[in-house]
Formats: C-alpha cells, sequence, structure tokens
C-alpha cells in the first residue's frame, strides 16, 4: 500500500510542474507571441513550426475529445458503461478521436505553412520583447535559487 503511494507522489512530484507550466503556457499566451519568442531565442524554423502546430493542436484535440465524450453520452455511453464495454468504449473514443486528429493535423500544417512559417526570410511581427527590471528580478532570483540548491 505505501509503495503504491509513494509511486503516485513521486510520479505527481516529477509530471504536475511541468503540466502545470505548460497549462498556464497555453492560457496565457498566444500563438503569435510563442512563435515570436522562439524567433527571438534564434530557435531554427525546424523546431518552431512544429512547436507553433502543437500549440494550436492541444487545446483543439481536447475540444475534439470532449465533443467525442458528449456524443457518447447522447448515444447512451455513460461511464459505468465503459468500465463494463471497454473495446466498445476504445472503439467509440478512440477511433473517431485519431480520425479527426489526421484530418486536423493536415489542416493546421496546410494553415501554418500558408501563413509563411516556412519561408527562410525575414518575418516582420507587431510583438516586441524586451526584458523589463521585473523580469531582471525575478531571472535573478531564480538563477539564485537554483544555486542555493546545487550548492549547498
Amino acid at each position: 500500500m505505501y509503495s503504491l503511494i509513494f509511486i503516485i507522489a513521486n510520479l505527481l512530484t516529477r509530471f504536475l510542474p511541468a503540466a502545470l507550466m505548460g497549462f498556464v503556457l497555453f492560457k496565457t499566451t498566444s500563438v503569435e507571441m510563442f512563435i515570436r519568442a522562439l524567433e527571438k531565442m534564434k530557435f531554427p524554423n525546424v523546431l518552431t513550426i512544429p512547436l507553433a502546430v502543437m500549440f494550436r493542436f492541444l487545446p483543439v484535440v481536447y475540444q475534439e475529445s470532449q465533443n467525442i465524450k458528449h456524443a457518447m453520452r447522447m448515444r447512451g455511453m455513460m461511464t459505468l458503461q465503459a468500465f463494463l464495454h471497454p473495446l466498445r468504449y476504445t472503439e467509440m473514443r478512440i477511433v473517431p478521436l485519431i480520425n479527426r486528429v489526421v484530418k486536423i493535423s493536415n489542416e493546421l500544417t496546410a494553415a501554418s505553412l500558408t501563413r509563411g512559417l516556412s519561408v527562410d526570410a525575414a518575418r516582420t511581427s507587431l510583438i516586441v520583447f524586451k526584458m523589463t527590471a521585473t523580469d531582471k528580478t525575478i531571472a535573478g532570483f531564480l538563477i539564485l535559487l537554483v544555486l542555493f540548491y546545487y550548492v549547498i
């Protein structure tokens, strides 16, 4: 019993901070800001384009999953029946999701290429990033925190 609790606690302490950071990133950052930040950090287009497509892709996949769940409820497939018929539940939930994911990924890739993400020429942007005093203070605090963690 204790080992199961420790395993769950270990997984939570490893993955929960990254998941929460990703959640905050998705909720507070627009796709344009994300792309501009990656370009400002001199990320190559080979990484920027897939990350931008993924940034647009994950919320759409979540929404499609919710739509499929609501459609299953309308057909009478509730959570209890999912436990009683796991293969049927998997077929009804995963197969439509995979079909939608493939179609949406093709659409998002075409939209990104249409917007000019693959062009190697310099692109312009309305978003300007500058380090403010608050940013420098937080960065300094985080550097000190990391140093104290590893040195002491």
